[in-house]
C-alpha cells in the first residue's frame, strides 16, 4: 500500500536534477507530454512529489485518454524545469528561456524512432533539428556537448556479450551513442564500454556535482576522454541538412488504428 504522502521510500532517491539544483545550476526537461512513461523523472519521488513537478489539473486530466488518438495530443507545460511540447526547445534556445546547464530533450510518439513507427524519417528529422538549434547558435555551440542515445536496442539480436555482469540493471543489449560537440573527434568510433551511468558521471565531473553514489560510482565505468580533442580549436558551427519541411511531432493526418502495435508502446494507451 502506498503511503498517503507519496510512494515507497525505495522510489525516492537523488536524481541528477537534484544535484544540479544543489550546485545552484539550472536544469530543464522537454517532452511531448508528461503523460507518457518515457519521462523517467515521474518515477522518482524526489522530483515528482515535490514542488519541482508541475501541478496542473488541466494537463493531468488529459492523461486519461478516451480514444487512442488522444495519445498524440501534447500537454502544455511552461515551468522553470519542465517545458512541453518538445518542439518548444527549438525556439527556447534562441529566446529568453535559453539553454539550461543540463537539458533533457525527449521525442514524441511519432519521432521516437521505435521500430514500426509510421514515417520512420521523423526520428532522424527530430534529432537533426535539435542539433541544428544548438549548432547554429553562437552563444551555446562552443560550450555544449550533445549526447544522442536510445533507451532500447530495437528488439533485434545482439551477438556481443555484456563486458561485465554487475547487477540486473546492466549492462545488457547495446544501444547507439552519438557525441556531438565542437571538440569531438571527427569521425571517431569508440570501442570502449560506455553505459548510461557514464553520462551521469561525465556530467558530475564536468559541472562539479556530487556523485549520486549509484551506478555512476561503479568501478567498471570508463570515461569519455577518448571522444574529445581538447587541445584543438573547436569546430565551427554546423548544420545538418533535413529534407522534411513539416514538423513530424504534430498529429498524424489520419487517426491511428487502436490495434496498431507501435501505438501500444506508449503506456498501453
Amino acid at each position: 500500500m502506498l503511503k498517503p504522502d507519496g510512494p515507497f521510500p525505495c522510489f525516492k532517491y537523488p536524481a541528477l536534477a537534484n544535484r544540479v539544483d544543489e550546485a545552484g545550476l539550472k536544469w530543464r526537461l522537454y517532452a511531448h507530454s508528461l503523460c507518457a512513461n518515457i519521462n523517467g523523472l515521474d518515477a522518482n519521488a524526489s522530483i515528482s512529489m515535490t514542488s519541482l513537478w508541475p501541478k496542473s489539473r488541466d494537463w493531468m486530466s488529459r492523461c486519461h485518454f478516451r480514444t487512442p488518438f488522444e495519445a498524440f495530443l501534447p500537454t502544455r507545460i511552461d515551468t522553470t524545469n519542465f517545458r512541453t511540447p518538445e518542439t518548444t526547445f527549438l525556439t527556447d534556445v534562441g529566446d529568453n528561456h535559453g539553454l539550461a546547464d543540463v537539458t533533457w530533450v525527449l521525442p514524441g510518439l511519432v519521432t521516437s524512432d521505435h521500430p514500426g513507427v509510421p514515417a520512420g524519417y521523423c526520428g532522424p528529422w527530430w534529432v537533426a533539428n535539435v542539433v541544428n538549434a544548438i549548432g547554429l547558435n553562437k552563444k551555446y555551440w562552443a560550450s555544449t556537448v550533445i549526447f544522442i542515445l536510445w533507451d532500447d536496442w530495437g528488439g533485434y539480436y545482439d551477438h556481443m556479450r555484456p563486458y561485465v555482469v554487475r547487477d540486473q540493471q546492466g549492462p545488457g543489449f547495446r544501444v547507439p551513442l552519438l557525441v556531438v560537440s565542437p571538440y569531438a573527434k571527427h569521425g571517431y568510433v569508440a570501442h570502449t564500454d560506455i553505459e548510461f551511468a557514464t553520462l551521469l558521471k561525465f556530467t558530475e565531473e564536468t559541472l562539479g556535482l556530487k556523485s549520486l553514489g549509484a551506478t555512476d560510482a561503479s568501478p567498471y565505468l570508463h570515461d569519455l576522454d577518448d571522444f574529445f580533442q581538447t587541445r584543438a580549436q573547436p569546430f565551427t558551427k554546423i548544420k545538418i541538412p533535413t529534407r522534411i519541411s513539416f514538423p513530424c511531432s504534430v498529429l498524424p493526418k489520419s487517426k491511428p488504428n487502436s490495434t496498431s502495435r507501435w501505438l501500444r508502446m506508449d503506456d498501453d494507451n
